[in-house]
């Protein structure tokens, strides 16, 4: 049978995991949602002073985990919308969480680990505040990362495809929302970017500050490389075609790179694991029976030789 702290620890847990991700479920699919389409006749939004008062709730839960510096604010910022969360409730849902993990996770922790004394539970409490406070960090950390890896992936076929639009006769706009369109299904997260690029430039915002707002967005350095060459090529009239051909070669190049990189760091990784896993096992594969064969022949001479004693 089940120690009881286990038993309630499970349930907490079980519970606590299904509603953060049936929320996390609506949460994405509101970000995801195209903000200029028409909702359904039978959904019904909710009020200004509804959204307003769980804003406010949120930024009072969230108060205690709020940057104090601007710096700070700044970069959580960009943070959260290189993650693709783009809800102007992302930040103060993101702090409301840290505090509402911090002080929950403590109590199942807790009663999982049953501590005998009062030091002993002082520690499980600051460890369960740690693990509460940093674990939304770690979900913003690796979707952020994620969704770099995704948008590097596709996009020295993105580059590729804007010179061919470019060649083909059609201006650097025009050209954007092409290959927008083509990368829709294979790159969702690089044609939505394009997208809200396209989107800024038909406001009337200028070009330079555009192109700045993506990388600012993505957070990828091949982006801003790219940002520093299509200003160069507007302010001095070279052949903007030719200028993004040599950067897509310049990211694919750089892709190999890291690649190799990777592929160097794994052979000291693959060593350390031989060492530690699989030399002990082919050890005892080979070993194994000649020590047994050994122990099997000397037990009766050394019985024989205790008897003679």
């Amino acid at each position: 049978m089940a120690p009881p702290g286990l038993v309630e620890f499970i349930l907490v847990l079980g519970a606590s995991l299904s509603v953060i991700g049936l929320s996390y479920a609506v949460w994405r699919q509101r970000l995801q949602a195209d903000p200029g389409a028409a909702a359904p006749r039978s959904v019904v939004r909710d009020s200004p002073e509804i959204i307003a008062s769980r804003g406010r709730v949120l930024g009072l839960l969230g108060q205690p985990a709020t940057p104090r510096t601007h710096q700070e604010r700044d970069a959580l910022r960009r943070h959260l919308l290189q993650a693709g969360w783009r809800h102007p409730a992302a930040q103060r849902g993101y702090l409301a969480a840290r505090v509402l993990l911090a002080l929950t996770l403590p109590w199942p922790l807790n009663s999982l680990i049953q501590p005998e004394s009062g030091p002993t539970a002082l520690m499980v409490i600051l460890l369960g505040v740690a693990l509460g406070y940093y674990l939304p960090w770690g979900v913003l950390r690796a979707s952020r990362r994620s969704r770099q890896a995704q948008l590097l992936g596709a996009f020295p076929n993105a580059l590729d495809m804007l010179v061919s639009c470019l060649e083909a006769g059609l201006g650097l706009d025009a050209a954007l929302k092409e290959v927008a369109r083509a990368m829709a299904d294979s790159s969702p997260e690089l044609a939505q970017e394009l997208e809200v690029l396209i989107s800024e430039s038909l406001l009337g915002l200028p070009r330079a500050e555009v192109f700045h707002r993506l990388s600012e967005r993505t957070g990828l350095e091949e982006i801003a490389s790219l940002v520093n060459v299509l200003s160069h090529a507007e302010r001095y009239g070279v052949a903007i075609s030719a200028s993004i051909r040599t950067h897509a070669q310049l990211v694919r190049r750089r892709r190999m790179l890291r690649a190799e990189k990777r592929a160097a760091r794994a052979v000291p990784k693959l060593t350390v694991a031989m060492i530690l896993f699989i030399l002990p096992t082919l050890f005892i594969v080979v070993l194994g029976p000649t020590m047994i064969n050994i122990i099997l022949y000397l037990q009766p001479v050394l019985e024989r030789v205790g008897e003679g004693q």
